[in-house]
């Protein structure tokens, strides 16, 4: 299944997959890389990817080879990758958007260029398509490592900041919308915009509660019900409004969390909003804040807000994060409910 054109680049030497196997390395991402290589040279029927647990508790989930095939060739298609486009690959292949940049240049042709996963990674020269973290992103930004950039770039793997959610000049920035369960991205939109658009033969529908259930026939997969709450405009188009498990039920009122984080944000306040049990009304809002001046901020923003208005804030250092480098909202939403002596009022 390898185009004789892929050609992979390390250290300012090009290797062919077959001589990129044979690297003896100690060093786990170049491994990884290496599993991935070796599934595409053999005839493994299939491959097993690590879920992030941002969701739940971290699994393993099998993909058949023709699933992961379609995958990737539905992302060479939609950004007009062809052969001997050149690429580049600063994720870590142990995990599901790492892994699928290296086999779609192994099934297109692509020459991959490979850093180091790093917070800030080096950007090669003539790229055409970089999948990147948010965090990442926003960090070559901050270093200015995207001046005279015209390629593409592909952020997966965690929410975007509201603050670099905004239309990019010089070059395209998308967000894709996936989850390991369909093998990368099955939805892409662009940034500073809100709504997804469906790859390939993918289809979207809403259930009852508002969930998204999605068909993707390309690979193999129907009616997919997932915990995303969103507001589908048609079967190829939605808008995600956050996950069904951090909706606040406040008296029969429903709160959402990351629209609510999303709209701080654009205002220069950085807050999660949790529930916290309540007898009268089931559930409320609290915010919680990683400093005194974010306070302050809501102090500033507080009359605009728009749906039920949180009356406890809680601070907290440090939000914690799961292995992925997602934050670990069922640890913020604990610890808040046993340190509940630590709540101030917000009026």
């Amino acid at each position: 299944m390898i185009h004789p054109a892929t050609q992979f680049f390390l250290d300012d030497l090009s290797f062919t997959p077959e001589q990129f196997l044979r690297i003896q390395s100690e060093k786990e991402w170049i491994c990884s890389i290496q599993r991935m290589v070796a599934f595409c040279l053999n005839d493994q029927p299939s491959f097993s990817f690590q879920t992030s647990g941002s969701t739940g508790t971290p699994k393993t989930i099998q993909h058949p080879r023709a699933l992961l095939e379609a995958s990737a060739s539905a992302t060479l298609q939609y950004f007009n990758l062809g052969i001997g486009s050149r690429v580049c690959l600063a994720l870590p292949a142990q995990y599901v958007g790492g892994a699928m940049m290296v086999l779609r240049a192994c099934i297109g042709g692509l020459h991959l260029v490979l850093q180091e996963p790093k917070l800030c990674p080096d950007l090669p020269g003539d790229i055409d398509f970089i999948p990147l973290t948010p965090s990442q992103y926003m960090a070559m930004q901050e270093a200015g490592r995207w001046s005279g950039f015209k390629g593409v770039v592909l952020l997966g793997g965690a929410s975007v900041p509201a603050k670099v959610d905004i239309a990019t000049e010089g070059f395209q920035v998308y967000v894709g919308y996936g989850m390991t369960e369909t093998a990368s991205h099955i939805a892409i939109r662009r940034l500073g915009e809100s709504v997804y658009e469906a790859l390939a033969s993918t289809r979207f529908t809403a259930d009852a509660t508002g969930c998204l259930s999605l068909s993707a026939p390309h690979l193999g997969i129907d009616e997919l019900r997932t915990e995303d709450m969103v507001e589908v405009h048609d079967e190829k188009h939605f808008t995600y409004m956050g996950r069904a498990g951090w909706v606040i039920n406040a008296g029969g009122v429903k709160i959402h969390p990351t629209i609510c984080e999303h709209w701080l944000e654009k205002r220069g306040v950085e807050a999660h909003v949790v529930p916290l049990p309540d007898e009268k009304f089931g559930q409320i809002p609290v915010l919680v804040f990683p400093h005194k001046k974010m306070v302050d901020g809501w102090t500033r923003v507080k009359d605009h807000w728009f749906t039920i208005k949180p009356k406890w804030g809680l601070l907290m250092d440090q939000f914690p994060q799961l292995d992925s480098g997602k934050v670990d909202r069922k640890a913020i939403e604990l610890w808040l409910k046993s340190h509940q002596d630590l709540l101030f009022p917000l009026e």
